[in-house]
């Protein structure tokens, strides 16, 4: 009977071991899940946030983006416009001799043609 009760003994100090090994570990993995679980919600509640955001500058901005990109728009070619204005106006092609003669004769027709017609405003 000793000995019986020796094996249950060991059999008991065993099983109360692995119980409280068993306790343990199962106090750790509540701890994990716990602290899952608020790293979880602190994640909801930033997609959330992230998502509200979105949503009220996508409406606002929007608008807001195209009108700004449209006016940057119309300021940029008529700048461009401008400059070219300002390239054609000051560019003067070279003539060769032989035109400026040219352009210089038809000058001097004009102006006879003119007298000849009474025409004295521009003589």
């Amino acid at each position: 009977m000793e000995e019986g009760l020796l094996i249950l003994s060991k059999h008991v100090e065993r099983l109360r071991d692995q119980i409280a090994h068993l306790t343990e570990v199962q106090e750790n993995l509540c701890k994990q899940v716990e602290l899952q679980n608020v790293e979880f919600h602190r994640q909801v509640n930033c997609v959330e946030q992230i998502r509200q955001s979105i949503q009220t500058s996508s409406r606002l901005n929007l608008v807001e983006k195209v009108e700004k990109c449209r006016s940057m728009q119309k300021d940029m070619t008529a700048r461009a416009d401008n400059i070219l204005q300002i390239l054609l106006d000051n560019w003067r092609p070279d003539l060769s001799p032989a035109e400026e003669a040219w352009i210089q004769e038809l000058g001097t027709w004009e102006y006879k043609i003119r007298r000849w017609a009474g025409d004295t405003e521009k003589v």
